[in-house]
């Protein structure tokens, strides 16, 4: 009993202190592998604001021939509306290959490309690895064989088995204890398309709420501004173009008391198809947010040529909506005209669409991309007459993190801006109703000595 109590004892002060222990370790490996002459040492630094609190980082990496080490410290400063619940805190992470192991622990790190799993909603990052909820441990045999691993999760007793390949472009990882599981695959370079998913299960929200899926998906052959790209999509140029899209959020099927719809539980989605093959293209997408139902098709002529930087939009469009359980459907159809200035890397699409029955709205896609940075703009707005009836909007937008197709319900207009250079990330999305406006803003930076 004594040694049962001595026990319990130690194991809170272990989970309390974890952070102070891992920045302890990181400072001994910031030691001791610059030690290592066959490849160069990197220190970096980075900041990154969110809506809620402030990160500002301190990152190693070292590379040798048979060994490559990261290790992190971070520490975390709440906003002040959310300083009164939350306070200032230490985070580390480490992260190490060997061709006899494979390990990431703390906070930040996890094996395989770029995931949600066990992701901190509120600290998703896009020039380093996000933060998550919890601190994890991954430990990977013989990496090279590809042999599966185990990990823990703090607060939890009982491990998890997870799998990876040695490029990093797949993870699969599963959590019997809590039941959380993930999947995510990144394939791009080296391909003649590209290939992502990130899918995870997760409760909604609490112990007794029942479990789900989320997540999004994409292929994409070729390269258009009509599918504003994200990293993990860069692909070579093709004469056809198509792009899939496929994603799900929790939130979705919530009502508008932002509870769980049981008569829509896990029926909500989104899935967007877009193809073009030399001046045509066609187009159709659907989302199920709750009760409500919305769809379109249509297609068109993209006209440019490669002497001028001037071209003509032609686009036509069929759509629906309808709430489920209601008597209630509205369709619609719409013809658009605009102008295409530019070509390649720097291009702007300006097309204004006229509906039957609908509000008139304008829309602008931008894209500017060199070997250094990346800009992309995103926007529409709408006529808000009340003569018209209240009808969605769809457009491909700037995708920050996942997809970029979305539907806007009540939205009047919307723009999404976003610059992203190896260091230095902005993103600014904001969103106008009748009743309020929405904004969302984050800046990354990052340095190297």
């Amino acid at each position: 009993m004594e040694h049962q109590a001595s026990q319990n004892r130690v194991a809170p002060w272990v989970e309390k202190h974890f952070p102070y222990q891992l920045s302890l370790v990181l400072l001994f490996a910031g030691v001791a592998l610059p030690a290592c002459d066959q490849g160069p040492a990197v220190l970096g630094g980075g900041m990154s604001s969110f809506p809620a609190s402030s990160a500002y980082l301190v990152e190693s990496n070292v590379s040798c021939e048979t060994i490559s080490a990261s290790g992190m410290v971070e520490y975390r400063r709440p906003s002040s509306k959310s300083r009164s619940e939350q306070r200032d805190r230490f985070y580390g992470s480490l992260k190490g290959t060997h061709r006899v192991f494979a390990f990431t622990a703390g906070w930040r790190y996890l094996p395989g490309p770029r995931t949600s799993y066990l992701v901190d909603e509120s600290m998703i990052q896009a020039l380093g690895p996000s933060a998550r909820t919890t601190s994890s441990v991954f430990l990977q045999p013989l990496p090279e064989l590809y042999l599966p691993g185990i990990f823990g999760i703090q607060g939890s007793n009982k491990p998890g088995i997870y799998w990876r390949d040695p490029q990093d472009r797949m993870f699969v990882g599963v959590h019997p204890q809590s039941g959380l599981s993930a999947f995510s695959m990144a394939l791009a370079k080296g391909f003649p398309f590209s290939l992502f998913a990130d899918v995870v299960r997760i409760r909604f929200g609490n112990a007794l709420s029942p479990w789900t899926a989320e997540g999004a998906a994409s292929f994409r052959v070729g390269n258009s501004i009509a599918i504003p790209p994200s990293p993990e999509r860069e692909v070579s140029g093709s004469p056809v173009t198509i792009g899939i899209e496929l994603e799900r959020q929790r939130r979705w099927d919530l009502n508008q008391n932002n509870e769980l719809d049981l008569k829509r539980k896990g029926r909500s989605g989104l899935v967007s198809l877009f193809a073009s093959r030399e001046i045509f293209f066609s187009e159709t997408a659907g989302q199920d947010l709750g009760r409500n139902r919305m769809r379109f098709a249509g297609g068109g002529l993209r006209l440019s040529s490669a002497e001028i930087p001037l071209g003509l939009i032609l686009r036509g469009r069929a759509y629906e909506s309808r709430v489920y359980g209601g008597s209630l459907r509205h369709t619609d159809s719409s013809g658009a005209i605009g102008a295409i200035i530019g070509r390649e890397s720097l291009g702007l699409d300006l097309l204004y669409e006229a509906r039957r029955s609908g509000a008139p709205r304008g829309e602008v896609t931008f894209q500017w991309r060199t070997s250094y940075f990346e800009t992309a703009v995103t926007a529409f707005a709408r006529a808000t007459n009340s003569k018209y009836p209240s009808t969605f909007t769809f457009m491909r937008t700037t995708p920050q993190y996942a997809n970029g197709a979305r539907f806007f319900m009540e939205e009047s207009a919307a723009l999404q801006f976003k610059i992203r250079a190896k260091f230095l990330y902005l993103y600014l999305s904001t969103a106008q109703t009748k009743k309020s406006s929405k904004q969302f803003a984050m800046l990354e930076g990052r340095l190297e000595f």
